[in-house]
């Protein structure tokens, strides 16, 4: 709430007062681009519907374009901070070793593997055991 009433502030500091913002997810990830186009104007008659339109398809256009670098870079971010553990359970994936053989190499339960399993996929955004081990091999961290 403060960061939003702290861009606002900002925006009226400008000399912007009125406009059109998006805000789109960035697959994979938990990032959203943001996209505003605004105008000294305080009335809105400036936005028609040809104006949203326009607007919406330059949004969108510059969301395809930066999304692959965006999703690149929090893939990358989230990659160096892997611990050790961490590097130990994506080994043993790539190896085809189950939670059960894993839990068994690094002294814990296969339901704590699971568990970490699952939080790596969702930190790089991939859906299972195969997207993972092939994106962390990509990215030579395997």
């Amino acid at each position: 709430h403060q960061a939003f009433n702290s861009f606002l502030g900002a925006m009226r500091d400008d000399g912007m007062c009125s406009g059109l913002m998006f805000a789109m997810p960035i697959p994979g990830t938990r990032l959203s681009a943001f996209m505003s186009f605004t105008a000294p104007r305080r009335s809105r008659d400036w936005i028609t519907a040809a104006t949203v339109e326009q607007s919406l398809s330059i949004a969108m256009s510059v969301h395809a374009f930066a999304s692959p670098q965006l999703t690149a870079a929090s893939r990358n971010c989230a990659a160096n901070s892997l611990t050790s553990f961490e590097r130990e359970l994506l080994t043993g994936i790539a190896e085809g070793a189950s939670d059960k053989e894993i839990g068994r190499r690094l002294d814990t339960s296969a339901h704590n593997v699971d568990y970490h399993l699952r939080k790596l996929r969702k930190r790089f955004g991939v859906a299972n055991r195969i997207e993972l081990t092939y994106l962390t091999s990509k990215l030579e961290l395997i």
